[in-house]
């Protein structure tokens, strides 16, 4: 009798931790899966909202009343097809997988990092190509605007000179554009490539060791739990029916009970 109360306790107890162990153990499966993460992700459809919406939106700002030889809306076009979706999409998944291999332990750190060189050489090629088209559009110099030319005292083609037609002046910008771009161009500055893992890791590197840590108390919990809850399954088998003469029933429930745990839930 006293063999069968506990085992109606253990019962009791039992079915609320199995209850929690299979949702926490699901919401591992879910939450910290960086495949199901990339695939939300990808449905939301927030990269097509960051490069046909946010993107123009920064650079409208950044730009402001500024004067330039190409306008904001030919920029914004430029950049969309350099930073496309595809690329946007490559990138946070290469961050996810990053983030995922330092939580699980398989790093030392946060190792991510972007490439920027293709987009650096199409941003220069791109920006040529639009100037170079935009002077077609120019009209002739008056005598005052060649004499600025000629004195060299500005540095905006807003006419073509006497004498010359778009097609030499064009060619002659595209020599000036790309020695300009290999020597000590604007993007001069920016790397080919960007290590995002080196710069979190120095800037954050406090609330990683945190998350890293708080990731792994999860997973040992779970364990913990995991480890309670399959004791007290086999304590349950072995105090309503002695191993000796009804270890098939033993095993059968316990298959049958988290079976039927999973199923409901």
């Amino acid at each position: 009798m006293l063999r069968k109360f506990l085992a109606v306790l253990l019962i009791i107890i039992f079915i609320p931790l199995a209850i929690a162990n299979i949702v926490l153990f699901n919401l591992k499966l879910t939450y910290t899966n960086t495949d199901f993460i990339k695939k939300q992700l990808s449905n939301s459809g927030i990269f097509e909202t960051v490069v046909s919406e946010i993107l123009p939106s920064v650079l409208e700002k950044q730009m402001g009343d500024q004067t330039t030889a190409i306008d904001s809306n030919e920029l914004s076009s430029l950049l969309e097809s350099l930073i496309n979706t595809n690329y946007l999409k490559e990138q946070v998944d290469n961050t996810l997988d990053g983030f995922n291999n330092y939580l699980n332990n398989q790093t030392d750190s946060v190792e991510v990092i972007i490439p920027l060189q293709d987009i650096k050489a199409g941003f220069i090629t791109g920006i040529m190509s639009q100037a170079t088209k935009g002077l077609e559009k120019l009209p002739e110099c008056s005598e005052a605007q060649m004499q600025q030319l000629i004195a060299g005292s500005t540095s905006n083609i807003s006419c073509l000179p006497t004498g010359f037609d778009a097609d030499e002046i064009a060619a002659a910008t595209e020599k000036m554009g790309q020695s300009a771009s290999s020597d000590a161009s604007m993007l001069s500055e920016i790397p080919d490539e960007f290590d995002l893992g080196k710069y979190l890791n120095d800037s954050s590197k406090y609330q990683l060791n945190l998350a890293k840590s708080y990731y792994n108390y999860f997973n040992y919990g779970l364990m913990a739990l995991t480890g309670v809850s399959l004791l007290m399954l086999a304590l349950i088998g072995l105090l309503i029916w002695h191993p000796k003469s009804s270890v098939l029933k033993w095993l059968a429930t316990a298959i049958i009970i988290p079976s039927i745990l999973i199923f409901i839930l």
